[in-house]
């Protein structure tokens, strides 16, 4: 009996000890407000507009400067996830939108959905600011958006910070 408490309490304190919490990092310094994409194109390489019977949309937002705020962290090892938010106004489907980025200095490149997060960096934290940019791209098939999305697309990624110890 008391064998069967100990293992239910080694294995309570792992599943607590275990699970790091991710929060969202502050990148109100960022220097962005709103990024408008100079380049939308569609999957015959010509602008959108121009193209007949386009099936996607690659919207170039270019480069996308990101400065993180990471004081609290300092000295601390950590990892930092790029995440797209699962909502994405006027698309009817995550399996729709692809986010893709590279050219990152720091940053690894990738490609997420919304809902998705992935690692991009994993280190310490040297400083009160990570800072960073990266070519930013987002293809969307054009049957899974609605007149919401054909009007004012938008969506806001973010970082999360993941402290290892």
């Amino acid at each position: 009996m008391i064998r069967h408490a100990a293992l239910l309490a080694f294995a309570a304190a792992l599943l607590a000890g275990g699970a790091a919490a991710q929060v969202r990092l502050d990148d109100s310094a960022s220097p962005r407000g709103r990024i408008d994409a100079p380049l939308v194109l569609s999957e015959q390489g010509i602008p959108l507009e121009q193209s007949l019977l386009p099936r996607l949309a690659i919207v170039q937002f270019g480069r996308v400067a990101w400065r993180l705020s990471t004081a609290a962290y300092v000295g601390r090892d950590a990892r930092l996830y790029f995440v797209v938010p699962a909502f994405v106004p006027g698309l009817r489907s995550a399996a729709a939108m692809r986010v893709d980025w590279g050219g990152a200095t720091r940053f690894a490149p990738g490609s997420l959905r919304p809902g998705q997060r992935q690692l991009v960096w994993t280190g310490r934290i040297e400083g009160p600011w990570i800072e960073d940019a990266m070519e930013l791209k987002v293809q969307v098939e054009l049957a899974a958006i609605d007149d919401t999305w054909a009007r004012n697309f938008s969506f806001q990624p973010h970082f999360e910070i993941e402290v290892i110890r």
